[in-house]
């Protein structure tokens, strides 16, 4: 669903994902990185900004570009938010380079740190 929440620490960036970071976010993926995925791998940029586009109007998804110094460097998203209940972490992916950095460590946190702040203590209140 659309969102306006930016996450920020040091050089990493959680924005709202957009259908226009599709050509550059299929720049930095492959067939063996996608695999696994429910959706099969957009052919070029033009359908992976469709792909985007009906992940972004999911409800009770929250999705994110991932920057690293202002670069496109891959997404993440939080799903299936059930509010003082749960939330899911994934819709993940991220260009090689980053991998093994603390990119994945950084947004994770990130992703959860607003999770608990957000929404876990809904049910208790």
């Amino acid at each position: 669903m659309k969102h306006e929440i930016v996450l920020t620490r040091g050089d990493l960036t959680l924005r709202p994902l957009a259908p226009e970071d599709g050509p550059a976010l299929r720049e930095l993926v492959d067939a063996a990185m996608w695999a696994g995925n429910s959706a099969p791998l957009p052919v070029d940029g033009a359908a992976m900004s469709a792909h985007l586009a009906e992940l972004i109007e999911r409800e009770g998804t929250f999705a994110f570009a991932v920057e690293q110094g202002g670069e496109l460097v891959g997404r993440t998203s939080l799903y299936d938010l059930v509010p003082g209940l749960r939330v899911e972490v994934g819709h993940t992916v991220y260009a090689r380079r980053v991998w093994g950095t603390s990119v994945n460590p950084g947004c994770k946190l990130l992703l959860f740190g607003h999770a608990f702040e957000k929404w876990a203590l809904e049910r208790v209140a």
